[in-house]
C-alpha cells in the first residue's frame, strides 16, 4: 500500500501541476504579469513568471488530500507539529516570492522577510543540536552545539538554501530539474532508513516539478519565479531539517555530509559567486553571470546541453551523498 501512496502522490501532484500551468500562463498574460529579458536572463522574449503558483497549488491540495487518506501509513497525523509548521513556512516562503514577481523587492528586503520567517520556524523547535561529520560509516562523535549557535546554524541551512535555488534558476527547466534530482535522493534515504513521511514528502514535491517541467523545458512557456524557487528552496532544506527530528530514532550517523551533497550543486554555486564578487570589491548582492551555467555558457554548450550537464553534474552528487550515507 506504501508503495502504491509514493506513485499515486507523485502522479496526483504532477497532474494537478500539469492542469493548473496553461490557467496561470494566461492570467499572467491578461495582467501582463511578464519577466522581460535584460542582459543577465537567458530568454529573449517575454514569459510569465507566476509558474510557482502552480507548483505551490499542486503541492499543497495533493498533500493535504493524500495525507489525509494515508494516514495510517505515514503515522503523521494531519495536525502533526511537523506538518503545521512546514506548510505555514512553505506558504510563506512562497508568498513572499510571488510578492518579489509581482512588485520586485529589493535583495533587503527580502533577506529580511526570510531571515523573519526562518526564525519563526526555529522558535518551534526546529533546530540543528549537533553536527556529526562521520563518513561511510566511520564514526565520529557528533559535536554538541549550543542553542545559540544552532539556532543561527538553522537560520542559514534554510535561507542559505531558498536562496541558493533561486540563484541557479537561470536556464529553461534547470531549477525544477534539480529539485527533482534532489529529492531523489532524499526519497532514496527515506526508503532506506524506513521514514515514509520524508518519502511522501520528496514525491509530492517531485511530481509538482514534474508537472510543471512540462511547460518550463527549453523553449519554456513560463518560468517558476521566485514564488516557485522559494517554496522549492525551503521543501529542501526542510527535508535537510527532517533527519534531525526523527520519533524512530533509526538514521545512521552519516547522514549530514550526505545530504550536503544533496544541495553541493547550487549552494557551491552561489558560495562561488558571492566570494567572487566579495573579492572583485562587489557587492554579494551585484547581479553579474558568474553563475555555473552561465560559465559553461561561455565555454559554448548551447541552453539545453547546459542544462543536461548541471544535471548530470547533480546526480553524480546525489548518488555520492547516498553512498557516503549507507552502512557499509
Amino acid at each position: 500500500m506504501k508503495n502504491i501512496l509514493f506513485f499515486s502522490s507523485s502522479i496526483i501532484s504532477a497532474l494537478i501541476t500539469w492542469l493548473i500551468v496553461p490557467k496561470i500562463r494566461d492570467i499572467g498574460l491578461r495582467f501582463n504579469l511578464i519577466d522581460y529579458p535584460d542582459k543577465r536572463k537567458q530568454h529573449i522574449t517575454p514569459i510569465v513568471r507566476l509558474g510557482g503558483i502552480a507548483i505551490f497549488l499542486g503541492f499543497v491540495i495533493s498533500y493535504l488530500v493524500l495525507i489525509s487518506l494515508g494516514n495510517n501509513y505515514l503515522t503523521y497525523p494531519l495536525l502533526d507539529k511537523r506538518i503545521q509548521i512546514m506548510l505555514v513556512g512553505a506558504s510563506l516562503f512562497f508568498l513572499i516570492g510571488l510578492t518579489d514577481d509581482l512588485i520586485n523587492l529589493s535583495a533587503i528586503k527580502r533577506l529580511i522577510i526570510q531571515f523573519s520567517i526562518a526564525a519563526f520556524i526555529v522558535s518551534q523547535g526546529f533546530v540543528f543540536k549537533s553536527i556529526n561529520f562521520s563518513i561511510f560509516n566511520q564514526i565520529i562523535n557528533p559535536i554538541p552545539l549550543n542553542e545559540s549557535i544552532g539556532y543561527v546554524l538553522t537560520l542559514i541551512w534554510i535561507v542559505g538554501i531558498i536562496n541558493a535555488l533561486n540563484w541557479i534558476d537561470g536556464l529553461d527547466g534547470l531549477a525544477a530539474g534539480i529539485s527533482i534530482i534532489s529529492c531523489i535522493g532524499f526519497f532514496i534515504l527515506g526508503l532506506i532508513n524506513n521514514d515514509l513521511y520524508s518519502c511522501f514528502l520528496s514525491c509530492i514535491t517531485i511530481g509538482s516539478c514534474l508537472g510543471f517541467l512540462k511547460y518550463n523545458k527549453y523553449p519554456s512557456i513560463i518560468v517558476m519565479g521566485d514564488g516557485g524557487s522559494y517554496f522549492l528552496g525551503f521543501i529542501i532544506s526542510w527535508l535537510g531539517l527532517l533527519y534531525n527530528f526523527n520519533p524512530n530514532k533509526v538514521y545512521n550517523s552519516t547522514l549530514f555530509i550526505g545530504i550536503l551533497f544533496f544541495i553541493l550543486l547550487f549552494l557551491g554555486d552561489m558560495i562561488f559567486v558571492i566570494l567572487r564578487r566579495i573579492l572583485s570589491g562587489k557587492s554579494p548582492f551585484f547581479p553579474d553571470r558568474n553563475h555555473l551555467h552561465h560559465r559553461l555558457l561561455r565555454k559554448g554548450f548551447n541552453h539545453k546541453k547546459t542544462v543536461q550537464i548541471m544535471y548530470l553534474i547533480n546526480i553524480l552528487l546525489v548518488l555520492i551523498g547516498i553512498l557516503i550515507s549507507l552502512k557499509f
